[in-house]
């Protein structure tokens, strides 16, 4: 049963990419693309908050996310709906920045997962480092 639950999600996110079922414009820092609200809200709090109040979102059908790229926004959505970690070196930092916007708990845990398995202190990444466990303590 596991198996056929995890290939609807897997079907979802491909529909979704190929711009199906799609009801919500999602502007990000460098891109733009289109998601289903009902995904998005299933995905998290945050998001089941924005599309179930009065907020601007949830009447004008453009979500703005500034802070975000879309490259993150998207491995956040796959890793959510498809259950593959998509966090590295790259962009662990900035996935770990939208999780905890998102508040999306389990994409955080990864990015820990990441940090505690893979990294290593480097003069490239240090100051990186600094500001991650200043900011998540």
């Amino acid at each position: 049963m596991e198996k056929a639950q995890a290939q609807i999600l897997v079907n979802i996110h491909e529909e979704i990419t190929k711009g199906t079922f799609t009801d919500i414009q999602i502007i990000c820092k460098d891109g733009t693309t289109t998601e289903n609200r009902i995904v998005l809200a299933a995905m998290s709090s945050y998001f089941r908050a924005m599309f179930s109040s009065d907020m601007s979102e949830s009447q004008t059908g453009v979500l703005n996310l500034p802070t975000v790229s879309l490259s993150v926004f998207e491995d956040i959505t796959k890793m959510c709906l498809c259950g593959i970690n998509l966090v590295s070196e790259d962009n662990y930092m900035e996935v770990i920045d939208a999780a905890a916007m998102m508040q999306l708990d389990n994409i955080k845990q990864l990015c820990v997962l990441h940090l505690k398995e893979g990294l290593t202190l480097t003069d490239k990444n240090c100051l990186g480092w600094w500001r991650l466990l200043k900011m998540y303590n």
